[in-house]
């Protein structure tokens, strides 16, 4: 249900978090997270883009978090780098296609917006303390 590359961006997220003070370059956070640099440079430009990272270029620059870990919910960091599509939001009306269908349409719209809640629980801070 969550992306690999949600999975990167949370690892390189609490990372961040675990160092508040020192910025992180793309290298570090790779080494510290085990994810191929040149893909997490990729995951890192959108949360840059996303306001959830800042960059700052330079010798003693890197990647730092915009806001305490408190205030920052997995279910941010995962919607960031896969924003639900409309289908998720507003599942479709397929009643139409028989009922075995729409009932796992009802339940799949039921787990995704059980997985959303309970991401949108747990806070960065929960998962560097």
């Amino acid at each position: 249900m969550i992306s690999q590359t949600a999975e990167y961006a949370l690892r390189a997220v609490v990372c961040l978090a675990a160092r508040p003070l020192t910025p992180l370059t793309t290298k570090q956070l790779a080494e510290m997270t085990k994810v191929p640099s040149e893909y997490l440079s990729k995951v890192m430009q959108v949360l840059v883009r996303e306001n959830l990272v800042s960059s700052r270029p330079g010798k003693t620059g890197g990647f730092s978090l915009v806001d305490v870990p408190s205030a920052i919910s997995m279910w941010r960091v995962i919607e960031a780098i896969d924003p639900p599509s409309q289908t998720e939001l507003y599942p479709l009306d397929i009643q139409g296609y028989g009922s075995p269908v729409r009932l796992l349409n009802q339940r799949l719209a039921r787990l995704n917006a059980m997985v959303r809640e309970a991401c949108a629980e747990i806070t960065i801070q929960d998962l560097v303390s």
